[in-house]
């Protein structure tokens, strides 16, 4: 919706409709968790399993898409043209900058994750093993902390 022109209140009500659509979203989002009795923690391991599983991959597949519609553009479609050569020049290195930025992060956040010790691979020692558990090769080994904490909760 462009915003010249109109009047300030009707601006207000519209981005309020937009809001409450997202409440509404967000309500609906987190309506599972009541009704299959799920804990919070449960819950919030789930979000965080699809965030980290499915959207994070999927934001990656996006900005490299976008990079390699804009090098199309730049090389085949608006080859002729100086103006498509420019602006498909700039967005392939907006692309290219959105995709530097998304994998340091990525970075800065596996390594905070990987610093203080979430990360890590969880070996299981039974008591019935006593000292054995020193070999990590002989105990049990957990590979996702998500299932585990579904399994064990805290």
């Amino acid at each position: 919706m462009p915003a010249v022109g109109i009047p300030l209140a009707a601006r207000m009500r519209y981005y309020c409709s937009i809001m409450q659509r997202i409440f509404l979203a967000a309500a609906l989002l987190s309506l599972p968790a009541p009704v299959f009795a799920a804990t919070l923690q449960e819950y919030m391991v789930a979000i965080l399993m699809f965030i980290n599983n499915t959207l994070i991959p999927s934001l990656f597949a996006l900005a490299f898409l976008f990079f390699i519609i804009n090098v199309v553009r730049y090389f085949i479609i608006g080859g002729a043209s100086d103006d498509g050569r420019k602006s498909a020049k700039r967005l392939a290195l907006w692309g290219i900058i959105a995709f530097v930025l998304m994998v340091s992060i990525w970075g800065i956040v596996n390594m905070l994750v990987y610093g203080f010790g979430f990360g890590r691979t969880l070996y299981v020692c039974p008591d019935y093993m006593g000292d054995h558990c020193a070999e990590p090769s002989r105990a049990p080994i957990i590979e996702d902390i998500g299932d585990y904490l579904q399994k064990n909760p805290i």
